[in-house]
């Protein structure tokens, strides 16, 4: 045989190579490798599809050639030169081009990293957004409110928020934060985070809560309060709706609540760190504390616990009696 010799390509060599070639839209491919021909022609329009996504083509390509392109070199000594054929026509090559097209069918199945994108981050004050739905959410101070793509139906809480749904009676309005996603309809209600897990108050309407580790569920009525335990699943108990709603009129009201969980709320509220003594932490407190300023709230607080907060060098404040 003629060390320089090509054998002239055959109907599906043709149409394997028109179809890896650009600006090529159509091929006739003969039956004998119908079934990788088609691959190629299918996932060839998908890539086409994806042409906008630069980046992500060149690595696709990259993985594409890595498993076509890299044959190992065979050379026999004192054996003769083999053939010559084009490339497309190696059994090595044409099967490596079928896994490649199927690392590429995997590629472009791949979903879609999550589209969040923060909508409200409130500071000092809090801030009313208005949903594309038409729905209101009032943002507590310190707080950041995300939501996913544009149909104004999937937000995420992390800190606060009053959220006063207007139903549409089709598509759900879901609310996820602190391990928990709330799905609603129609109503009003607020979901805290701050404690780290998700503490939700219904005020009007009905709610489904879940708990995204273990999958638990249960519904909550107008007027109880659920907060999520580290179990997995939900502690519902009646909750009060000035409680609950406190911060959007600028106190802060407590019946028999531990002096910590008070003094928590401040801390996220103004965006500061308290210390307390160890022996009053557990202490039940009932009142009001005028959330207007930093130094009138600590000075309402300091009233009712016998003392004062003093500011440390460190920034945070201390209580002292």
């Amino acid at each position: 045989m003629n060390p320089g010799y090509e054998p002239e390509p055959d109907a599906n060599d043709l149409a394997l190579a028109a179809l890896l070639a650009d600006g090529v839209s159509s091929v006739v491919a003969p039956a004998g490798d119908r079934e990788l021909l088609d691959a190629v022609a299918s996932l060839r329009g998908s890539y086409a599809s994806h042409a906008t996504d630069r980046a992500r083509s060149e690595r696709m390509w990259v993985a594409i050639q890595q498993a076509t392109l890299e044959v190992p070199a065979v050379k026999a000594v004192g054996a003769r030169r083999a053939p010559r054929y084009p490339w497309w026509r190696l059994p090595v090559l044409r099967w490596g081009l079928a896994a490649a097209m199927v690392i590429l069918a995997v590629w472009m199945s791949r979903p879609s990293a999550p589209d969040w994108s923060t909508v409200v981050e409130a500071a000092d004050t809090a801030v009313e957004y208005r949903s594309p739905d038409g729905s209101v959410i009032t943002v507590r101070p310190r707080s950041r409110l995300e939501a996913f793509g544009s149909n104004g139906r999937t937000y995420r809480i992390s800190g606060e928020a009053f959220f006063d749904v207007v139903g549409d009676g089709v598509h759900a309005f879901t609310v996820e934060g602190g391990g928990a996603t709330v799905t609603v309809l129609g109503t009003r209600f607020v979901v805290g985070t701050w404690t780290g897990v998700a503490e939700v108050f219904l005020e009007e309407g009905r709610v489904r809560l879940e708990d995204r580790a273990s999958g638990r569920s249960t519904d909550l009525l107008p007027g109880q309060r659920a907060v999520r335990s580290d179990a997995g699943g939900f502690a519902v108990e009646d909750g009060s709706r000035d409680e609950a709603i406190d911060w959007m009129q600028g106190a802060l009201v407590f019946t028999s609540r531990p002096l910590s969980a008070v003094i928590d709320e401040i801390e996220h509220h103004f965006g500061i760190e308290v210390v307390l003594p160890a022996e009053l932490s557990g202490d039940l407190l009932t009142g009001r504390v005028m959330l207007g300023t930093r130094d009138a709230a600590l000075a309402d607080l300091a009233v009712v616990l016998g003392g004062r907060f003093v500011a440390s060098a460190d920034g945070r404040f201390r209580f002292e009696r």
